[in-house]
């Protein structure tokens, strides 16, 4: 039986900004980076809501849901 994980990291990439300084960054994330093998080997992609974290380590709490 396959166990997802409750995080994977997706799309990472680093962004420094200087004290004070802020950026607007987007990316996205669709079905290559969303699927996933099931017990039966097959890929797919699991209906409902996605959390996306965004922040400076997997305990970050800013997130959004689509």
């Amino acid at each position: 039986m396959n166990v997802r994980g409750v995080k994977e990291l997706k799309g990472f990439e680093l962004i420094v900004l200087a004290q004070g300084e802020s950026k607007t960054i987007s990316f996205t994330l669709g079905d290559k980076e969303l699927r996933f093998y099931d017990n039966d080997g097959e890929r797919l992609v699991e209906k409902g809501d996605f959390n996306v974290f965004v922040g400076g380590s997997s305990a970050t709490t800013y997130s959004k849901t689509f």
